[in-house]
């Protein structure tokens, strides 16, 4: 994973560094990506894959971008300190069931993409 996006989003929000070192900071995001083993919680990278596994070839490369764009902004918010932060954990979990949902038998892929769309929208509303 390269940091230098997180690190980026790190030193732009002087709030989140007066409370949390970027040792802190970055092993939020790592825990974003990886997930826990214990309670078991699938990190970004799987359910990234899971999802565009279930999408017809054509959708996959825009779903991927979008994907991969939707997963850095929630990453570089997710990961600051709970007093600063714009995205939660609770957050994370509902953009993710909708998500899963969405990918579902979507046969051309286009509720899938729309639902990416609308949480890319949702983070830009809220300043993430």
């Amino acid at each position: 994973m390269d940091d230098a996006p997180f690190r980026a989003a790190y030193e732009r929000d002087a709030t989140n560094r007066a409370k949390q070192a970027w040792d802190e900071y970055a092993k939020w995001i790592r825990t974003f990506y990886e997930g826990k083993a214990f309670p078991p919680v699938p990190g970004w990278t799987k359910r990234e894959r899971d999802i565009l596994a279930a999408l017809p070839d054509a959708a996959r490369p825009q779903a991927a971008r979008l994907l991969d764009e939707l997963g850095r902004r929630m990453a570089a918010e997710w990961a600051k300190d709970n007093a600063v932060r714009k995205v939660s954990t609770g957050d994370l979990q509902a953009w993710g069931s909708a998500l899963e949902k969405a990918a579902r038998g979507d046969a051309d892929g286009a509720r899938t993409i729309a639902q990416l769309e609308t949480q890319l929208a949702e983070l830009a509303k809220r300043g993430a």
